[in-house]
């Protein structure tokens, strides 16, 4: 009989000494993956835009869709605008702030209703911006200038 009580507590102490130790390993794992990723990290992509100047754009007037394209290791930007590639670059801090600078553009003749010059002034002049649901949000100041989606 004693032999059995020692044996069933040790069994059960094995038990209760496993299942912290899962505890734990779970928990250092949960802990790993529910940190920030750093916002430049995440701008880092292919992004779709869907709204400019709080306007959501007008798909049928595009052969493409205009897009960015961020590459932080270079602090290069470019892009489609609608008729024209442009490329140039741009500086972003995990505090959300960024600067897009230097932009240049091909020349080709666009036919109307694209209007680049709206889309890239408003590129350039983005100063902050913030990414969510798969959405990347380019401000000026507070203001909403372009939102795109995440393609890549």
């Amino acid at each position: 009989m004693k032999y059995i009580s020692t044996a069933l507590l040790l069994i059960a102490f094995t038990a209760c000494k496993k299942s912290v130790t899962q505890d734990t390993a779970y928990q250092e794992q949960n802990e790993t993956t529910e940190q920030e990723v750093p916002a430049t990290t995440l701008l880092n992509d292919i992004w779709v835009l869907e709204t400019i100047s709080n306007t959501p754009i007008d798909k049928s007037i595009y052969n493409e869709l205009p897009y960015v394209e961020f590459h932080i290791n270079e602090n290069r930007v470019m892009g489609y605008s609608g008729c024209n590639n442009f490329n140039g670059t741009f500086s972003a801090n995990d505090a959300k702030g960024i600067e897009v600078k230097q932009l240049m553009s091909t020349k080709k003749a666009c036919i109307p209703p694209v209007n680049e010059s709206e889309f890239l002034q408003l590129l350039q002049s983005s100063d902050n911006f913030d990414i969510r649901e798969g959405k990347l949000f380019l401000y000026q100041e507070k203001d909403i200038n372009l939102i795109f989606k995440k393609v890549d």
